[in-house]
């Protein structure tokens, strides 16, 4: 599986390296209305009803980069809404009797609506705020499934499977604030639950399941950036 990620954690990451050499560490302080861009490590799986394709290759697979706009109801609650998008691809290739040569590649397109409610936990903690958060996202995919046999250097079956669906999953953890500018604050989140309430759970497809260690924390990080949209 080959998740494009490369891009959105530079973008991300090239503010908070940045908040090390500015001198204003004034608190966090959160204005009513803002926008925001995040990215999750978290690796989703849509598990398609009656799949053909399973049985060849593991499809279905997204890591969510998300734009969205964000509530603060006082100063302990803040609900987020937006639109995600998310993608892999699989190849491999395969020739279990050293005669015929079989390959089978996956390409895997999704487009999610994530919902996301956050309490802040302590106040004390007013220049890194600690929150818990939860999301509930219903996610549509679109994996294309190419399988070929061939054996003495002619194809002997093509195969070509389009498969859609709907899961929703849903997410849950603890993150920080850390203050950027007056009107730009960044986010680190670590996502210690992670289910899909309309599909399976499966172990063996759903490899990231099954990391331990600085592995498991490294595919359980979500980071974001929040621009607010009015002046305190």
């Amino acid at each position: 599986m080959k998740t494009c990620f490369t891009l959105p954690w530079i973008c991300l990451l090239t503010p908070f390296f940045a908040f090390a050499n500015i001198e204003d560490t004034a608190k966090v302080k959160y204005d009513r209305l803002y926008a925001g861009i995040s990215f999750s490590t978290v690796s989703h799986h849509i598990y398609y009803k009656d799949s053909k394709a399973q049985d060849i290759i593991s499809s279905g697979y997204f890591a969510p980069l998300s734009l969205y706009l964000g509530y603060n109801f006082g100063r302990n609650m803040r609900v987020q809404a937006g639109l995600a998008y998310g993608g892999s691809s699989e190849k491999f290739s395969w020739t279990p009797d050293n005669k015929v040569f079989h390959t089978a590649s996956s390409r895997t397109n999704v487009v999610a609506l994530p919902v996301t409610l956050q309490h802040v936990m302590f106040k004390a903690f007013r220049r890194f705020p600690v929150y818990a958060t939860g999301t509930l996202m219903p996610a549509y995919g679109i994996s294309q499934t190419e399988y070929s046999q061939s054996e003495n250097g002619g194809t002997a079956e093509i195969s070509n499977i389009t498969e859609k669906g709907i899961n929703t999953f849903v997410t849950a953890g603890i993150g920080i604030n850390y203050k950027i500018s007056p009107r730009l604050y960044g986010q680190v989140e670590y996502h210690a639950l992670k289910h899909n309430l309309t599909g399976r759970n499966s172990f063996f497809h759903d490899w990231d399941q099954g990391f331990t260690g600085l592995l498991h924390f490294y595919k359980s990080v979500g980071i974001g950036l929040n621009y607010k949209l009015g002046m305190e």
